[in-house]
């Protein structure tokens, strides 16, 4: 601290005032006072420190994010948009335009997401501070879940994989209408077929990440 030049820096960090954001503020505010730094607390309304914070309120901002999916998803939302209102260097910015063209199986869209982690890393525009894992109980038989490559985007799990075992669906139910593929060896995966598929637009709600 005595290196940055800065003497007695001071942060005010705002966030909504529930029972989570007020205990979790209340570590970060202790933790940061061990090394010098002061934490001014400032709690609005449910749903009203993230306009304030937008639009220029505060030095940081406690809030969850919902880490998962698509790298994409979380840095167009929180690094590249609108919760971060300070904005990136251009370099990185550059990098974020060349990440939107490429498709998404192109090798080189890898390394610029790695690319764009390192520079964060440098400078740092999201600080985790508590991970929240997120659990899903399912019915005897249902696969997929385990197997899914993005296990989680908008808070909801990839059901595009997800279906019933073979055995479990002959037991249940005729098996018109499905078509029965292999995931892993001693397991066959039953999806519906194209006419028959169907997805409920119901979610169950997933727990986040507190960040900054």
């Amino acid at each position: 601290m005595a290196e940055s030049g800065i003497a007695n820096p001071t942060v005010t960090i705002i966030l909504n005032g529930v029972e989570l954001f007020d205990t979790i503020s209340t570590i970060v505010q202790a933790q940061l006072a061990e090394v010098g730094i002061t934490v001014e607390v400032r709690p609005f309304p449910p749903a009203g420190a993230a306009p304030a914070f937008r639009t220029g309120e505060g030095g940081a901002y406690l809030s969850s994010a919902q880490i998962g999916g698509d790298p994409m998803t979380f840095l167009a939302f929180n690094v590249f948009g609108i919760q971060n209102p300070g904005g990136l260097w251009p370099e990185v910015q550059q990098l974020y335009a060349e990440l939107q063209q490429k498709p998404f199986d192109d090798p080189a869209r890898d390394e610029i997401l790695q690319d764009i982690n390192r520079r964060l890393a440098d400078q740092v525009v999201q600080i985790p501070w508590v991970q929240v894992s997120v659990q899903y109980l399912s019915a005897p038989g249902l696969v997929g879940l385990g197997d899914s490559t993005f296990t989680q985007a908008n808070s909801a799990p990839d059901l595009r994989i997800v279906g019933v075992e073979k055995s479990e669906v002959a037991r249940r139910r005729p098996t018109s209408g499905l078509q029965a593929r292999p995931v892993c060896p001693g397991r066959t995966l039953v999806v519906p077929s194209r006419a028959h598929r169907r997805f409920s637009t119901t979610r169950s709600p997933a727990r986040g990440v507190p960040g900054s």
